[in-house]
């Protein structure tokens, strides 16, 4: 029996669109926590809740969106999803008090399942050297976004107020919906399974080593990234005595680098096994943080010594992501809706205890030795994670279905 033809693809214009449409809706509002605070009468602190609770709810979404796009398909729970989006930005732009607003912030990060099943149908409609090359795309987007979104918030904010922001997410959730609604094709394998066929799949992909492996070398990737912001901003504020515009400026150089990444991925996937592409990427940041560990060790203690050597995570984290998603949907076609959603709740929860744990163990002044021990044991550990699953693809063992 001849194997049928993988489903139509939606421009990728549109799926880069999808992916980053939650990372707009969480750093866009950055620049105005402050007079949304005023707003509505509170602490900064409770302003804070517009962005961790928005995260926390984004986390747990992701394992909940995948597999319902396995079951009733990827296009329906987008299109939902990206209805809901719209009644809750429009709810955050007309919201009299602070509780009525969260509500609807909450409700906002329905928009997260845009982002994790545009990787599910790339994984769905095209072969895995082009899924890799069509995701380094996406990462180019995705780290131009955190450092776009905030300049785009900060100048609506200043000329219209806060609330012209959430104008601009439902102005643009309509768009996207309508876009969705007449280019984004269905392309998830519906196999008229039952919610409790489909549970029982689950421990297919839950026995699944290299999804774990690939799982835990991108989650420890982005706690490296994570770790060095945290370690920055302590350094920064409490050793050299820097402004806060410089301190921006600086942490803008490890996205550059994953711009780069992706785009070097774009190129060489092509051409490269994706097991080539994450080797390589791990080495190259943890080279990196060797190198500025020991760079430290011999005196050169100053923030150009520290910053330097960043960029070098921006290239590994570039060259790991892509492939190492395409690793982790590798799974039957019946689960790759669920496979994404893990995979990314994963990849979040990581970071963000990465962020939490390097906070509390750098210590007031912050120790230069352990935030440095800290990022060469992640990249380490990144690296050794992830070569269970590379050792596998690099020698072409196949996966059970």
């Amino acid at each position: 029996m001849s194997t049928p033809p993988p489903p139509s693809a939606p421009p990728l214009a549109l799926l880069v669109a999808l992916a980053t449409s939650s990372i707009m809706t969480l750093n866009m509002v950055l620049p105005s926590l402050g007079n949304l605070a005023s707003s509505f009468e509170l602490g900064f602190g409770a302003a804070s809740l517009v962005v961790s609770a928005y995260m926390f709810t984004t986390a747990a979404l992701q394992v909940v969106v995948g597999p319902l796009s396995d079951l009733y398909g990827r296009r329906p729970v987008i299109l939902v999803s990206l209805g809901l989006f719209v009644i809750a930005s429009l709810g955050c732009a007309l919201a009299p008090n602070f509780a009525i607003f969260m509500a609807c912030r909450i409700l906002q990060a329905a928009v997260i399942s845009a982002n994790v099943l545009a990787r599910a149908i790339v994984r769905d409609t095209a072969p895995p050297h082009e899924a890799a090359a069509m995701l380094g795309t996406i990462g180019i987007t995705l780290a131009l976004g955190p450092m776009l979104s905030p300049m785009v918030g900060g100048l609506l904010d200043g000329a219209f107020g806060w609330r012209a922001t959430f104008w601009v997410f439902t102005v643009v959730g309509l768009a996207l919906l309508v876009w969705c609604a007449r280019a984004l094709p269905e392309t998830a394998p519906l196999e008229g399974r039952g919610i409790v066929a489909q549970v029982r799949s689950y421990p297919a992909l839950l026995r699944d080593g290299s999804f774990w492996s690939y799982t835990l070398c991108m989650g420890l990737s982005s706690g490296v990234f994570f770790a060095f912001l945290t370690s920055a901003a302590a350094f920064a504020s409490e050793v050299w005595g820097m402004s806060e515009a410089l301190l921006g400026l600086c942490l803008g150089v490890p996205p550059v680098g994953f711009m780069l990444g992706s785009f070097l991925t774009t190129r060489l996937s092509r051409h490269y096994p994706g097991a080539r592409l994450i080797l390589a990427g791990r080495i190259v940041t943890l080279v990196g943080m060797a190198g500025a560990a020991t760079g430290w060790a011999l005196g050169a203690s100053g923030p150009v010594a520290f910053f330097v050597w960043m960029p070098l995570v921006g290239v590994g984290n570039g060259l790991t992501f892509a492939s190492a998603t395409v690793g982790t949907l590798a799974v039957p076609g019946r689960l790759v809706g669920a496979a994404a959603g893990l995979s990314g709740a994963m990849v979040l929860g990581i970071a963000a205890a990465m962020t939490t744990v390097t906070g509390a163990a750098l210590g007031h002044p912050p120790d230069a030795g352990l935030a440095f021990a800290l990022l060469v044991g992640l990249a380490l550990a990144a690296l050794l994670a992830g070569l269970p699953a590379i050792r596998r693809d690099w020698n072409g063992i196949v996966r059970p279905s």
